[in-house]
């Protein structure tokens, strides 16, 4: 979209100016990403022998703050969700707040992936190596992991996001921001928290040399409390 002016362009053509020129009119995070497909369109036009050269490595993106704006579950809203499991996006809203997985996790579950035996979700699916884990499963929610083993709803984020706008004001992303607030407050030490949610660490010695055991991620989903 912000890329518009310049789309039908011939490449030969196509200055640093212009494309520094539609980064500036850009005025969230996304300048970045502007900046990144200029510079790899660029690149296969190298590869290509249409161009010899890159002006997209001069561009520039401004440090734009990222704005990010969540509201958190209160207390009350969850024990509403408690008496409405009867209706298909309660269920899905409680099992999101007790697990912090991306809707898009829960969408992608299979049957097989939810171990009521050993009391773990298994994430296969995940938009990076961190992503995929596994996630115990909180005493509150495992008849509602039991039933959605048997019989997975036809989950989508926008009949989800249509639910939880009208009935409480807020979004699907909001029950991951729920539970790691909610997490830290029940005294979960960061690395940890960042293993449940499918972060990546951010030093070394995390990546590297921490583990988290099936017990210590049990031990530490234990202390989760919406009461």
């Amino acid at each position: 979209r912000y890329l518009e002016p310049i789309m039908d362009l011939p490449i030969r053509s196509i200055k640093a100016m212009q494309m520094q020129r539609c980064i500036d009119a850009c005025h969230t995070t996304q300048q970045r990403e502007i900046k990144t497909v200029c510079r790899k369109v660029f690149e296969y036009a190298i590869r290509a022998e249409i161009v010899d050269k890159n002006p997209a490595l001069y561009l520039r993106s401004n440090n734009v703050e990222t704005q990010i704006e969540r509201d958190v579950f209160t207390p009350d809203q969850i024990r509403d969700l408690f008496g409405r499991t009867e209706l298909w996006w309660a269920r899905v809203t409680l099992i999101l707040l007790h697990t912090g997985m991306r809707t898009k996790e829960l969408q992608d579950l299979t049957p097989e992936d939810i171990d009521l035996a050993a009391g773990f979700i298994h994430i296969r699916k995940g938009k990076n190596k961190s992503s995929i884990r596994q996630i115990p499963i909180h005493d509150d929610i495992r008849d509602l992991c039991a039933d959605y083993k048997k019989d997975p709803c036809c989950l989508t984020h926008a009949a989800l996001n249509k639910n939880l706008l009208k009935t409480y004001g807020r979004r699907p992303h909001d029950c991951r921001h729920t539970f790691a607030t909610r997490m830290r407050e029940c005294g979960v030490d960061l690395l940890t928290l960042q293993v449940l949610l499918g972060h990546t660490p951010q030093t070394i010695t995390e990546r590297v040399y921490t583990h988290i055991s099936p017990e210590e991620l049990k031990a530490a989903m234990a202390l989760l409390s919406y009461g």
